[in-house]
């Protein structure tokens, strides 16, 4: 072997050990994002994302800094019980209002509702209802995607103050 083969050769070996020690941390289900971006009129900025994925849970965090030096920050967090269908998420915008939103998910008829509580208390009812898949009638672009179409219908109820 050449002198260049076998360093390649090495160099090949490692990454191939590197990524079978990285393999587990992919598994458990964190990923980062990060970036830069500018906008139509010419603005910038940076932006920085992360997802934590476990079975039943997501959390996320996000956030951008704008060429002004503002940063504007987002988190949610959600479970889901697969036994009983309950669904909790907690989302928090940029200016520190959190809403949260309580409910259900029935397999068998595809609907989810959910009660809707917002950052001052206030609350309302939502229905929404998924229709079940069904393969588009002529082959083309959607060829063999899953599609769902959904319903949602909102019901007001007396705001609940606290």
């Amino acid at each position: 072997m050449k002198p260049s083969n076998l360093t390649l050769s090495l160099l090949v070996g490692a990454s191939a050990v590197a990524l079978a020690l990285a393999a587990p941390a992919a598994d458990a289900g964190e990923r980062t994002r990060s970036g830069s971006y500018k906008t139509d009129k010419g603005h910038t900025g940076t932006y920085q994302g992360r997802v934590e994925r476990a079975p039943g849970s997501v959390k996320r965090e996000g956030s951008i800094t704008t060429e002004q030096g503002r940063t504007y920050s987002r988190s949610s967090s959600s479970t889901y019980d697969k036994d009983t269908g309950a669904v909790n998420r907690s989302i928090t915008s940029p200016g520190g209002n959190t809403r949260t939103v309580t409910g259900t998910y029935d397999q068998g008829t595809q609907t989810y509702d959910r009660t809707i509580t917002g950052p001052k208390g206030n609350s309302t009812q939502a229905t929404t209802t998924f229709d079940k898949w069904r393969p588009p009638r002529t082959p083309g672009p959607t060829a063999g995607r899953r599609r769902r179409r959904a319903r949602t219908t909102r019901r007001r109820r007396a705001s609940t103050r606290r």
